[in-house]
């Protein structure tokens, strides 16, 4: 299962770490032990994530997404 987001503003890394949340602890109940492999790409054309905050807290989002398993990718 893979999953492409595309932009990097607050909904788009919303969507990143709801998608994963999900992922981790939804299918874990459907599926049980034999969770399907699943991939979270996160594409943005900015140079950085949530680009019209503070840059601290656009690199406490991407560790945290990176930390969640969300491949981040630069434009």
């Amino acid at each position: 299962m893979n999953f492409v987001i595309i932009g990097g503003g607050p909904t788009g890394v919303e969507l990143a770490r709801s998608n994963c949340r999900i992922s981790r602890h939804t299918l874990a109940e459907i599926f049980g032990t034999s969770i399907p492999r699943r991939r979270v790409s996160f594409y943005k054309g900015d140079s950085r994530l949530l680009a019209a905050y503070p840059p601290d807290l656009s690199e406490s989002a991407a560790q945290q997404l990176t930390d969640l398993g969300v491949e981040v990718r630069h434009k």
